[in-house]
């Protein structure tokens, strides 16, 4: 598996390739608060959770969100992972939750 972080003044890009079949996930943040989908079957979800964990400051971590089928979405506050990036700034609170 080979990963990749861009990141620019105003955004930043995960990549997670999977060398077995050669696939390559990636997924683009603008957005202060990030919503992922819980799946443990997606490549970028654990290297963007593990990053996050590992580099994250206190709190970076929101909580989670259920929607009407079933699935699971975590919310995380991107500017405790990536403080010097200018994020667009928007309320969670009010995001649809789209996989």
């Amino acid at each position: 598996m080979e990963k990749k972080i861009i990141v620019k003044n105003d955004r930043v890009t995960f990549m997670v390739k999977n060398v077995f079949i050669n696939e390559v996930e990636a997924k683009t943040f603008t957005e202060r608060y990030a919503v992922l989908l819980r799946s443990r079957w997606s490549l970028l979800y654990m290297f963007f959770k593990d990053y996050a964990i590992e580099h994250g400051q206190r709190g970076c971590y929101i909580g989670e969100r259920q929607d009407r089928d079933g699935y699971y979405y975590d919310i995380w506050d991107l500017t405790k992972i990536f403080p010097d990036v200018s994020f667009k700034e928007n309320d969670y609170s009010n995001l649809k939750v789209i996989p």
